[in-house]
C-alpha cells in the first residue's frame, strides 16, 4: 500500500493518540510506518481538522476566522476530455485555502454504464475507459496539491477532501448488481478516491460540516425521485426544516436562503451547477440552463455562510496559463 493510501486509515485509528501527544511528522513517521510526506498530510489534517470522532463538539468560532468550504459540481469526467479544468480547481483551492473541498458527486461521467443509451449510442464506449479518465482526473487535481506542498515545505497546504458519491459513480454499483458473476470484480474499488486522500461518503447518504449537509441530490419525503424544479433551492430548505442543504445533479444553480423559525437562524438552500464545459447531447436546449463554475462558502458557522461564485469563464482566465 503507498504512502497515500496509508494516511487516512492511521488518522481514524491512531489520530486521537496523535492529537493528544502532540506527535510531530517524523515521530508519527517513525511509529506507523509512514513516509514524510504522508506524515506531513496526516498531521496538517489533525491540526486544521482535530482528531476523528470529534466533530460533533463544535468550538465557538469567530467570523474571521470560521471555515471555508469549496464545492466542485458534477464534474462528469470521460474519455477524451480535457482535463485541464481538474488542475485549475487544485490552484484555486491553493489560491483560496478551503478548510473542506467536497466533491457533491457525478465525477466520473460512466457513459458506458448508462442504461438509457441506445446500442448504438453506446457503441466504443468502454468502462476502462470510463474508469481512466475519471482516476486521471483525481489524479490532476492531487498532483497539483502534492507539487506545491514539495515545492513549498514551509506553505504545506491538504484540506479536508470529501466526495458525496452521485448516480454516475453508483452506475458501477448497479451493473455489479446486474451481474451478480460480476460480484468482487467491479465496485468503488476501481476508482482512486482513498488513494487521493478522499473521504467517501455513499450514494444518497448525506453528510454534515459545520451545520451544511450535503449531498449529491436530496428527495421529498416519501418519493425516491431527485427533488428539481424552478424552486429547487426553496424546496431544499422546507425539506430541510431549517437545516442548510446544498446539492448538484441537476446542473443547474439555485440559491434561497430565509431565517427560519423565531430563532432567526438562517437556513440555505443552494444548487451548485456543473463543472464541465462540454455539452450533453442528451439535454439538448437544456444546456443552456446549466451553470457552470466552482462555488465557495465562506465564514461557515451552524450551517450559516457567505456565497461565492466563480464561473468557468473566470476560472479559466485566471487559471488557464
Amino acid at each position: 500500500m503507498s504512502g497515500e493510501r496509508q494516511w487516512w486509515p492511521v488518522y481514524l485509528k491512531h489520530g486521537a493518540r496523535i492529537h493528544a501527544e502532540q506527535m510531530g511528522r517524523h515521530k508519527v513517521a517513525r511509529l506507523f510506518g509512514l513516509d514524510l510526506n504522508s506524515a506531513r498530510r496526516l498531521c496538517y489534517h489533525i491540526k486544521v481538522h482535530g482528531p476523528p470522532f470529534c466533530r460533533d463538539v463544535a468550538p465557538e468560532v469567530h467570523r474571521e476566522e470560521a471555515p471555508v468550504h469549496m464545492v466542485i459540481g458534477d464534474a462528469h469526467a470521460a474519455p477524451g476530455q480535457d482535463l485541464r479544468r481538474f488542475e485549475w480547481a487544485a490552484r484555486f483551492a491553493l489560491d483560496h485555502r478551503p478548510d473542506v473541498v467536497i466533491s457533491i458527486g457525478d465525477w466520473y461521467g460512466l457513459d458506458s454504464l448508462c442504461k438509457h443509451h441506445s446500442k448504438l449510442e453506446g457503441e466504443g464506449l468502454r468502462l476502462l475507459d470510463d474508469l481512466k479518465a475519471g482516476n486521471a482526473a483525481l489524479k490532476r487535481f492531487g498532483d497539483v496539491l502534492n507539487t506545491h506542498n514539495r515545492i513549498n515545505p514551509d506553505d504545506f497546504y491538504m484540506p479536508r477532501l470529501v466526495v458525496t458519491l452521485g448516480n454516475h459513480d453508483a452506475r458501477i454499483i448497479r451493473e455489479a448488481a446486474d451481474h451478480p458473476q460480476l460480484e468482487g470484480l467491479l465496485g468503488y474499488q476501481l476508482m482512486d478516491w482513498e488513494s487521493w486522500g478522499w473521504e467517501v461518503v455513499p450514494f444518497k447518504q448525506p453528510i454534515e460540516i459545520d451545520g451544511v449537509h450535503y449531498c449529491h441530490y436530496f428527495t421529498r419525503s416519501g418519493s425516491p425521485r431527485a427533488m428539481s424544479g424552478m424552486h429547487h433551492a426553496a424546496a431544499l430548505i422546507r425539506e430541510g426544516m431549517g437545516r442548510s442543504l446544498v446539492c448538484g445533479h441537476s446542473h443547474q444553480l439555485h440559491y434561497y436562503t430565509k431565517a427560519a423559525g423565531i430563532s432567526g437562524k438562517r437556513a440555505h438552500g443552494l444548487v451548485v451547477g456543473c463543472f464541465f464545459e462540454h455539452w450533453e447531447h442528451y439535454a439538448s436546449t437544456g444546456n443552456q440552463q446549466w451553470w457552470r463554475g466552482l462555488v465557495l462558502l465562506r465564514n461557515v458557522i451552524d450551517g450559516d455562510f457567505d456565497l461565492e461564485l466563480w464561473s468557468m469563464d473566470r476560472i479559466k482566465d485566471r487559471y488557464n496559463v
